[in-house]
């Protein structure tokens, strides 16, 4: 039988030192081999694509038409250039309070046709109100347009003075005189027309109380402020 010098000798010899060696040699070799993989995928996914990139607003979460894109409801990420909408919008400070269009969900780029167009009473004082003034006479609503400031007298005296008008309805004309060429409709069978105005509280239910005529518009007269 062998001695004790030569049990230690077969089991820890020279022989079995290199082939422990090789198999920790081994497993490290192994080891680094999947660190440095690991490494190349991480590197490949956080790396940005080729090419330029772009600020691009995206939507944080489902967004429903009416709501306005702003603080925690959108964030700005990075996007190819070649991919971004032309006309997407780069921070929240560009959606000036407009309201969406369409329903984006989260991740979509809030972009600019899919905000509404600037409200009519943008810019207007606190308190301020839109009222549409269907006018006796189609052709009055002619006369003004969006920016003008008008009075509205109704028969009793002054309803309202001094009115902002946001907006003037087409008038239809007639075939005597008519103001839109070509038109073949008499102001009989034209649809009745009229203006909107910004008012406040106080003129606004003047207007809707002015008396009314036999087809139901107020019986106001509308004169143009000069200046």
């Amino acid at each position: 039988m062998p001695g004790l010098g030569g049990l230690v000798g077969a089991l820890f010899g020279p022989g079995r030192r290199r082939a422990w060696r090789r198999r920790v040699l081994r497993r490290v070799v192994a080891a680094l081999c999947a660190v440095t993989a690991v490494a190349g995928v991480l590197a490949s996914v956080r790396a940005p694509a080729s090419g330029p990139t772009v600020a691009v607003l995206v939507a944080s979460q489902r967004l429903a038409v009416g709501q306005i894109p702003s603080g925690s409801a959108v964030h700005v990420v990075r996007w190819p250039q070649n991919l971004a909408p032309s006309d997407v919008l780069d921070s929240a400070s560009r959606v000036g309070g407009r309201r969406l269009s369409a329903v984006l969900s989260a991740g979509e780029p809030v972009t600019e046709h899919r905000l509404s167009t600037s409200a009519l009473l943008d810019g207007q004082p606190v308190g301020t109100v839109a009222v549409h003034v269907a006018l006796a006479d189609p052709a009055a609503s002619a006369m003004v347009s969006a920016g003008d400031r008008v009075d509205l007298v109704g028969p009793g005296g002054t309803v309202a003075r001094g009115v902002l008008v946001l907006r003037s309805d087409d008038f239809s004309g007639s075939s005597s005189g008519g103001l839109v060429p070509g038109a073949a409709t008499s102001p009989r069978s034209a649809e009745p027309a009229g203006i909107v105005v910004a008012a406040g509280h106080e003129s606004a239910e003047a207007i809707a109380r002015a008396p009314v005529d036999a087809l139901g518009r107020p019986s106001l007269t509308l004169l143009l402020r000069a200046g």
